[in-house]
């Protein structure tokens, strides 16, 4: 893995791991920046005279301060939220975990009196302690890094596991990724350099470039079906199915902003839209008008599922709209479920597409078949 991350980093830049700069001083820059800012934040604001008070609000800012950094998602928010209640009902005893942290060498006792008071989360407690010292101790996000153990053929986990003992086998780990690092690229590189590695080896964008795309276009799939499904699930108690307005019908028109689900880019689906091309094909199957349904419980019309034709997922493709009546098939539950995972689905798309091919031009959507069943 070290030559292809070594691709992954040199791809932005070109002088690769030359300099003394940490790895991907762009991309993971922002983790020293938080610990610098931080780690002064401590050491300026807590000392022997400083009230446990005084203390609890200095830790909490320094928590905090991690959501100042639109990169820096060291720990899920759900936790610094957590930790801010926690302060509510145990604000004593948080300042004096901050000036033992500060202060005291027993770590080990830091480390369980945090997660006595605080609970076992470990983004949290991580962060705490990687800002006190960088050197020892790293972020965690358990969920990101268990992905990049596996991915590594490294037998460990963190998630639910919080403690001491897992996380000082976790550095450990990273020690060991650290001087495997320096006798490759014969140079020295830090414990942070080493956590970057583990931490980019999950990430979407290190398994898209080993995977030449294949890892996000089959994540954006996966979404896009999600959301199609959504769509069916609304129209399910929808009562009203007369058609609506279609003021462009067989006229191009410009697609609309992308939205984000999960971090994946998708587009909107109109719910009006959906139930026009149902109308329009007289609630009968696409494939076979003679395919029978049962009676909608709410619309009394027999009940299908509308289905994009050219998926959605393929819009960043087109300057066009594909969320268009013409672009919207009928079918019934059979061939909607047919269509996405039948051995025999290449030829529904094939009679689809002889179907709607003039439809699909006149709204600025030319597409190839074969390029299409690939889509799928």
């Amino acid at each position: 893995y070290l030559d292809l991350f070594y691709d992954y980093v040199k791809r932005d830049a070109d002088d690769g791991f030359e300099d003394d700069k940490p790895l991907f001083d762009s991309a993971e820059g922002y983790k020293r920046e938080i610990y610098e800012r931080c780690h002064q934040m401590l050491l300026e604001g807590i000392s022997s005279k400083t009230s446990v008070d005084e203390a609890a609000d200095i830790l909490l800012d320094v928590v905090k301060y991690n959501q100042t950094i639109q990169q820096g998602a060291l720990m899920h928010h759900q936790q610094i939220l957590h930790f801010e209640n926690a302060m509510r009902d145990n604000r004593e005893k948080i300042g004096e975990i901050a000036k033992s942290l500060v202060l005291s060498n027993d770590d080990e006792t830091t480390f369980n009196s945090f997660i006595d008071i605080a609970g076992r989360k470990y983004d949290l407690v991580g962060f705490v302690f990687f800002v006190k010292d960088c050197n020892r101790y790293l972020p965690v996000r358990s969920d990101f890094l268990d992905k990049a153990f596996k991915e590594l053929g490294i037998s460990f986990s963190m998630s639910g596991l919080c403690s001491w003992e897992n996380y000082m086998e976790y550095v450990g780990i990273a020690e060991n990724i650290r001087r495997d690092i320096c006798s490759r690229y014969k140079k020295e590189y830090d414990l942070l350099d080493a956590q970057s590695f583990i931490w980019t080896i999950s990430s979407d964008g290190f398994q898209d470039y080993k995977t030449k795309g294949i890892h996000t276009r089959l994540r954006n799939k996966q979404i896009n079906v999600k959301e199609d499904q959504k769509l069916v699930d609304d129209l399910k108690d929808s009562e009203d199915f007369s058609v609506g307005d279609m003021p462009h019908k067989g006229e191009k028109v410009k697609r609309s902003a992308p939205k984000y689900v999960s971090g994946s880019r998708t587009y909107p689906r109109d719910r009006e839209t959906a139930k026009n091309a149902l109308v329009l094909a007289g609630h009968k199957c696409e494939i076979d008008d003679s395919h029978r349904s049962f009676i909608r419980r709410t619309g009394n019309v027999p009940y299908m599922e509308p289905h994009h034709l050219v998926p959605m997922s393929l819009s960043d493709e087109f300057e066009y709209s594909l969320d268009r009546e013409e672009n919207i098939v009928c079918l019934c539950s059979n061939c909607h479920n047919e269509i996405h995972y039948g051995r025999d689905a290449d030829r529904l798309i094939r009679k689809l597409y002889a179907d709607r091919e003039d439809q699909l031009k006149s709204i600025g959507i030319d597409i190839a078949v074969e390029d299409l069943i690939k889509a799928y």
